[in-house]
């Protein structure tokens, strides 16, 4: 199966200049924002949905942006804490432009 997802991969560019940003989702505290909205727990959310999450936030940034961000690799990772509570980290890596 591995190497079945290692397939889609393509050759690393060595000329493009690169980020990593890691995002973590913490597991809330309270049940509700200042604004008195609802806070979820990440383990309420698929990864999928983490991912998407991720990228809209990406996304609604990119205007005070010179460049737009262009994720290249996306990953979620899912932690059970010690206390049984589940928190999320999303990675993404961007490509772009040349070194």
């Amino acid at each position: 199966m591995a190497s079945a997802s290692l397939a889609c991969l393509t050759e690393e560019p060595t000329t493009a200049f690169k980020r990593v940003y890691l995002v973590t989702f913490p597991h809330p505290q309270q049940e509700r924002a200042s604004d008195g909205s609802v806070l979820k727990a990440p383990g309420q959310f698929t990864r999928e949905e983490m991912r998407h999450m991720f990228l809209r936030a990406v996304d609604a940034t990119s205007s005070t942006r010179a460049e737009p961000l262009l994720m290249k690799y996306v990953g979620v990772f899912l932690e059970r804490h010690a206390d049984g509570n589940v928190g999320s980290s999303v990675v993404g890596i961007e490509f772009h432009g040349h070194a």
